[in-house]
């Protein structure tokens, strides 16, 4: 019998070593980039003007948008961001103070990357946004939602928000009742 020392090692086709050295020569493929959900900042004025290009109304001048987020802020308000590598949504908000029902958080913007729907992103946005808007004290937090965006009505039934209002431009309600929220 055949011992190792003697045994032929396995031939080797060149069609299998080219095939060999252009997986060794390929680039690694990159590992997914993990969904990152931040405050936004005014430097990210570029990446949400591309993003808010696709709003048939958006703002997209990025010294607008910078200028605007500070304005957010300095009147209580608050935006987020979320991303993959580069900005791919964005959720922005602001608190209303009522007689009837003290201090109302309203969602005014959120927007998810065409090809990035449908994978958790704006789900992750609207949480930041209700947990900010919770921590402010907000008895009820409403979410104004374009009727031109697709599938926008089924996303905030999904997350318990029930419908107010009809028309353009539709508001949606949820309470901050902690056994009602989705948001958590």
């Amino acid at each position: 019998p055949p011992t190792r020392s003697n045994a032929q090692a396995p031939k080797i086709t060149a069609a299998a070593a080219r095939k060999h050295d252009r997986q060794a020569d390929a680039p690694a493929k990159p590992a997914p980039t993990a969904l990152e959900i931040r405050i936004a900042k005014s430097s990210d004025a570029a990446g949400l003007s591309g993003l808010l290009r696709q709003l048939a109304a958006g703002n997209a001048d990025e010294l607008g948008i910078a200028r605007n987020l500070e304005k957010l802020r300095k009147a209580g308000g608050g935006a987020c961001v979320a991303e993959k590598g580069e900005i791919i949504g964005c959720c922005c908000w602001t608190s209303i103070q009522t007689l009837q029902h003290g201090l109302i958080g309203r969602i005014t913007l959120l927007l998810v990357d065409k090809g990035q729907r449908r994978q958790g992103v704006g789900s992750a946005l609207l949480n930041e946004a209700c947990a900010a808007l919770r921590k402010l004290g907000c008895s009820r937090i409403e979410a104004m939602s374009d009727i031109a965006i697709s599938n926008a009505h089924n996303f905030f039934r999904a997350l318990k928000f029930e419908q107010t209002s009809s028309g353009s431009l539709e508001i949606w309600r949820q309470t901050t009742d902690p056994l009602l929220l989705p948001c958590q």
